[in-house]
């Protein structure tokens, strides 16, 4: 039972592609494209250009621009905002509408850090999380 996005009808009850039964024949085909996956991010990918692959790239230009972000903020920002700023991209699991709704809850999540980031700025009480007891051991015994 697979959903390919380029060949399954959308089901009107629940919005998601319908799933369609594959034969044995399947196999080889997934084969032979698991040895394309070097085309994959360039030119010739077959579905670089569908909505979800435009969507993971722009994820990935947005999550280097928070990790820029928290790299400029640490030291004035509080250190746990900064953490789950940097966790988002991590939320957008799955495939198709599962994505495409995990993304949608991960960009709301991102503006609310956002703004909480913008509203807190100025010297931070919480910069860096206490070191641990250990830690300082462990280096001294280098």
């Amino acid at each position: 039972m697979l959903a390919p996005p380029l060949l399954s009808r959308t089901d009107p009850a629940t919005g998601r592609p319908k799933k369609r039964v594959f034969g044995p024949w399947v196999f080889p085909v997934l084969g032979v494209l698991a040895r394309l996956k070097g085309l994959r991010g360039t030119w010739a990918d077959p579905f670089g250009r569908t909505e979800e692959r435009r969507h993971e790239r722009e994820m990935v230009a947005t999550a280097f621009e928070d990790i820029a972000l928290a790299a400029e903020k640490v030291g004035t920002a509080r250190y746990s905002l900064l953490c789950e700023l940097l966790r988002v991209p991590s939320t957008v699991r799955g495939f198709g509408p599962v994505k495409a709704q995990n993304r949608e809850e991960a960009l709301t999540r991102r503006k609310a850090l956002l703004t909480q980031l913008e509203r807190h700025e100025g010297p931070a009480t919480n910069i860096m999380p206490p070191r641990r007891a250990g830690a300082a051991t462990l280096i001294a015994a280098e």
